[in-house]
């Protein structure tokens, strides 16, 4: 597994590595270090990344310092993480980087909720780089003051009963964007359009304002759903389906139950307002869950004439796509900003900056 972003590649350690370290530390606390990062890895052969200390390189192979976890999530999801870089290297930005990386990978693996790091008191560069990375400082822990940085802001359940679902107003329209793009960046591919797609679906035809919906905390937009007519067409028939994308919730508020509650109501919605049923391209771990079903089930590809596991339909009333066959066409607007990759990239300057990394789940 390797993570890449724009200076660095970072990877853990394999076994074999790490004992070599271990052999080759003449420092006695290092070689203790070193010594319980490997029973570590030990204990959970599946999840060695755990404990393993990461090598930072250059992107031409120099090694540059060492980044790594002390363990995996504990019953509260939190792990937390150490690092160093060497001293010729300092000062460049390249602390900054790694945190943010590894970071990034973190908060997006099963049972993760915080990430947390310790600094020495007088530690201000150490200090500059998590609060860079948006730790924030929460009192001391056994080794200095103690930073943490949360996957989302409460995780006591009190959040899910303030969420308001409404109609997106045009005051929310940087926010809602904004949101699109924390939840989709370095998600599928490295950056993400899908901020920009929101932009371009409201000035589309096809758009439906009136399906689509927003999710708010406490007066902050935090999540989302759009909505689009789109049609199969069957001989020289054309049926109107919906479609809809994207749906998303910030990253520091998802694991909530907003993200369904969008889908499920707007369904609702859809289904009052004379709708008969949604065609996605979408998650298959995900939206199965929510009733939806392979396109292959209802006798429609693709415009290309295939058939693949997150192409999925669903009937919002009985038998609603029953006399529907042929291929799905989406609206015109979402293959649109696939190709507009530079006006996206202009788009983006809007929003605060975010690194593009290669991550190992991306599409290839």
């Amino acid at each position: 597994m390797i993570i890449e972003s724009e200076r660095l590649r970072i990877r853990p350690r394999t076994m074999e590595e790490m004992d070599k370290l271990y052999k080759a530390e003449q420092d006695e606390e290092m070689k203790k270090a070193y010594l319980e990062m490997i029973k570590c890895m030990k204990n959970d052969l599946e999840h060695q990344e755990w404990g393993a200390d990461w090598l930072i390189e250059l992107k031409e192979g120099t090694s540059i310092g060492g980044i790594c976890f002390k363990g995996g999530p504990d019953e509260k999801g939190i792990v937390e993480i150490g690092y160093g870089i060497d001293e010729e290297y300092r000062r460049k930005g390249y602390a900054t980087e790694a945190v943010y990386d590894v970071t990034e990978w973190a908060m997006k693996q099963k049972g993760v909720l915080c990430v947390t790091a310790q600094t020495d008191i007088d530690n201000e560069i150490s200090k500059k780089v998590l609060r860079k990375n948006n730790f924030v400082e929460d009192g001391m822990g056994e080794e200095g003051p103690l930073f943490k940085k949360y996957r989302y802001a409460d995780n006591t359940g009190s959040l899910k009963e303030k969420v308001i679902i409404r109609e997106e107003r045009e005051s929310d329209y940087y926010e809602t964007e904004l949101v699109a793009k924390r939840a989709f960046w370095n998600l599928h591919v490295p950056g993400c359009n899908e901020h920009y797609l929101v932009h371009l679906l409201r000035e589309s035809k096809d758009y439906l304002p009136e399906l689509s919906r927003v999710a708010e905390i406490d007066g902050k937009i935090v999540g989302e759903i759009f909505y689009a007519m789109s049609y199969v067409m069957d001989g020289d028939k054309k049926i109107d389906v919906l479609t809809f994308g994207p749906l998303c919730v910030d990253p520091m508020y998802q694991n909530l139950g907003i993200g369904s509650r969008l889908l499920e109501e707007t369904m609702e919605i859809a289904r009052q307002k004379g709708h008969k049923a949604i065609i996605i391209f979408g998650e298959p771990y995900y939206y199965p869950r929510h009733g939806f079903k392979t396109c292959d089930n209802f006798g429609i590809t693709t415009c290309d004439g295939e058939n693949f596991d997150p192409f999925m339909g669903i009937e919002l009333v009985k038998d609603g796509l029953k006399d529907v066959k042929g291929k799905f066409y989406e609206a015109a607007v979402y293959e649109e900003c696939n190709s507009y990759t530079a006006k996206a990239d202009e788009y983006d300057k809007k929003f605060p900056y975010m690194m593009k990394l290669k991550m190992p789940w991306q599409w290839n």
